[in-house]
């Protein structure tokens, strides 16, 4: 057990003299015993609080908890080894106790009111999520004081309670375990009751407040001399101060990135310390950010906010009926900021729902339907479970069409171990045949050795992989790994797929069969190749709890990342009869650059032509774009694609008869927007509006009849603009 009196010096030995002649009272030994139990008890709760603070700069990582422990337990060991030298005689020990106790008071009151100082001394030593070196020196500097008191009551409680040299060993022996005791009962009381209930200063105010008491009482039953009164009255003194001026919540600590070291900005709406992490959501005008001990977890938009095209954790939601239209019933691991339970589609009958922070629920029902997509726990689908997933898994007794993990950060001691090979196998057991596996990750938490290793962990354990990167970018953002004991056929189900949930793909801007093959990094062969012989992820060896949060960020990180994923990506081995063309501007729309000018690059003759004619478009400007152009209609007169990117650049030179009719529209209002004749737009709107959201030229058309309407100045067509 973590008694606070691991690692201290062994007490001094009363010598037989001393003994005789300290007068103690036998029921000195009857009180220093339950002393010493609520000190221990007082100790470790002020343990929880201070990892639980100290968390929101090193992270929740173990190396993090660790360095914090071993903190606690060094200032601990030097303060016993002081105080054994002091504790000679039975008097001098319960002065001894008292001080510490004090002492114990006042450093812990002390710490807790400079605790928003600590992000600034961190900022200077560079500590946080990825310098344990930096986050230890923290540790001490916030620790050591308060510890140094707590290490130095257990000689002295030895020596109240040792009457004779004999009596060392057995006192010291009944003190370590009252103490071990007391340590136990406040870890419990702190971490599950106390922290919950009271927050981090009602707990400071309580531990303050025993530790003035024991003072008192040491004073009062185990000193006989007159002097030492005067610190029974400093401890009462103390505690009239502490019900006058009550210490505050260290905000400017609660509410910063533990990331990036900078304030969330915003208005705090709510702050709730629960039993495994602290919640804080602070709105900003169009969103509101979720982040537990620090954490960011969750962007969630306000109503009025534009679709966010890029959201990876709604894609979380909608895959399992894109790649199994049937999917009828659901596990989703982690509520977050309910983005992924809001986007679960329609036809899904059952959905299970397992979250481990209980103030995590609060908070989202704090916002309830003041989001875009509406409140999702108030889903008539949804069954709420509190508690651990890999116990719930453990426990369930139904198995699922779908299981989605969106977990927290990977380095994190409640996190890590959802990403292992053991815990991918229980996934496994609670599927059905056919059954599928979504898991997220952020690769700002990855570099290309542990995605490596990420993937070939999911590939030991399921027999078929997609990995997929909805926002188009292989070197940032996040990456969802689609598995199963079946084939999963995405490209083939798509079709159908994107039926069933197509209201929700189209708030993040996917229409088409070429929007999904746009996101398909690895596929089974390709993801084995990618993995190779990289070490696996393991309950044992958890390269992503040791590693992740040490990782350099930065654009050599990224591009790492990139070229690694490049070398084997699904998307230039062959397209097929897709579009390229649109998938080429569906990636420039993401601001997928380098994938866009890697697909135009792996193509041939017209359909290469044209496809860096977008490309040339959207970066370069329409001289370089008409060229590209100009050569795809040489290449090949019946290439569509191309002959509409030169019509939109050159209208006028465009032969509309053999074009379908809305082709032929907005080429005609292409001429019109050259001449800036916005007033006649208004005649072709009926043929922009069939290019629906996805086709090639819908960005234009949208542009075209959102700018005629504003031209005329109508109310009523600025709103309908507005909603275009």
């Amino acid at each position: 057990g973590r008694g606070s009196l691991e690692g201290v010096a062994p007490p001094v030995a009363p010598a037989p003299a001393e003994v005789s002649s300290s007068h103690r009272s036998p029921a000195a030994g009857g009180i220093i015993l339950p002393l010493i139990t609520l000190s221990g008890m007082v100790s470790f709760a002020y343990e929880v609080l201070w990892v639980r603070l100290l968390g929101f700069v090193l992270g929740g990582s173990t190396a993090a908890f660790a360095s914090m422990l071993s903190s606690f337990l060094l200032g601990i060991a030097l303060g016993s080894a002081a105080a054994s030298r002091f504790a000679r005689t039975p008097a001098r020990a319960a002065l001894g106790f008292s001080l510490a106790q004090l002492g114990t008071a006042f450093f812990a009151t002390i710490t807790f009111a400079l605790a928003d100082w600590i992000p600034v001394l961190a900022g200077e030593l560079g500590a946080g999520v990825s310098n344990l070196a930096g986050g230890a020196l923290i540790s001490v500097a916030a620790l050591l004081p308060t510890t140094l008191c707590i290490g130095a009551t257990f000689p002295f409680a030895v020596r109240i309670l040792a009457r004779s040299a004999e009596d060392a060993a057995p006192a010291a022996a009944r003190v370590y375990a009252w103490n071990t005791l007391g340590s136990i009962l406040g870890s419990i009381a702190a971490g599950f009751f106390l922290l919950p209930a009271l927050g981090f200063a009602g707990t400071l105010v309580i531990g303050v407040g025993v530790n003035l008491a024991l003072a008192a009482a040491a004073v009062l039953f185990l000193s006989s001399g007159r002097p030492y009164r005067s610190l029974a009255w400093a401890a009462l003194a103390g505690m009239i101060l502490l019900g006058l001026v009550r210490p505050e919540q260290p905000l400017g600590l609660i509410t910063r990135s533990t990331l990036s070291g900078q304030s969330f900005g915003g208005k705090l709406e709510f702050l709730a310390v629960g039993r495994s992490a602290t919640v804080t959501v602070t709105r900003k005008p169009f969103s509101r950010r979720l982040a537990t001990n620090g954490l960011p977890e969750a962007s969630i938009e306000s109503p009025f906010s534009p679709p966010d095209r890029f959201h990876e954790s709604r894609w979380l939601a909608m895959l399992p009926t894109l790649v199994r239209p049937a999917t009828s019933r659901i596990l989703v691991i982690g509520l977050g900021g309910g983005n992924t339970l809001g986007a679960v589609p329609s036809p899904v009958e059952s959905i299970d729902l397992i979250e481990l922070e209980p103030e995590v629920v609060e908070a989202n029902r704090l916002i309830g339907a003041d989001r875009l997509g509406g409140a999702p726990l108030a889903d008539p689908r949804m069954n709420l479970r509190i508690g651990d997933a890999r116990g719930a898994l453990m426990l369930a007794d139904r198995r699922y069409d779908a299981i989605i993990s969106q977990p927290s950060h990977p380095w994190t001691s409640g996190a890590s171990h959802l990403y292992t090979r053991e815990f991918f196998g229980m996934v496994k057991e609670r599927l059905e045949p056919g059954g599928v596996f979504v898991q997220w990750m952020g690769l700002g938490f990855v570099d290309d050795d542990l995605l490596r290793g990420l993937v070939g962990t999911l590939s030991d354990v399921f027999e078929h992989l997609v990995v997929l990167a909805p926002g188009g970018h292989l070197g940032s953002g996040a990456m969802l790994f689609l598995s199963s004991d079946a084939p999963l056929d995405l490209l083939e189900n798509s079709a159908s797929g994107l039926a069933v949930a197509r209201e929700g793909f189209a708030r993040v801007g996917t229409h088409k069969v070429e929007d999904i093959a746009t996101s398909i990094v690895l596929e089974n062969e390709s993801a084995h190749r990618f993995a190779g012989a990289s070490p696996r992820i393991t309950d044992d060896h958890n390269l992503l709890a040791w590693s992740a949060s040490r990782i350099k960020q930065g654009r050599a990180k990224r591009d790492s990342i990139a070229s690694a994923l490049r070398a084997h990506d699904e998307l230039l081995t062959g397209t097929g009869e897709l579009d390229t063309d649109l998938m080429v501007r569906g990636l420039l729309q993401k601001d997928a650059v380098a994938r866009a000018r890697a697909l135009a690059g792996s193509l041939s003759g017209a359909k290469r032509a044209s496809a860096r004619g977008w490309v040339a478009l959207e970066l370069s400007g329409p001289q370089e774009a008409l060229r590209h152009f100009q050569d795809a209609a040489e290449l090949d007169p019946n290439h569509r694609p191309g002959l509409l990117g030169l019509a939109m650049l050159e209208p006028g030179q465009t032969d509309l008869e053999d074009l379908e009719p809305r082709e032929a529209g907005i080429i005609r209002a292409f001429e019109e927007r050259k001449a800036q004749n916005w007033g006649e737009l208004a005649d072709y709107d009926e043929a922009l509006a069939d290019w629906e959201a996805g086709s090639l030229l819908y960005p234009e058309a949208a542009r075209m009849r959102v700018g005629w309407r504003l031209a005329t100045k109508d109310p009523q067509h600025a709103r309908d603009a507005l909603v275009l």
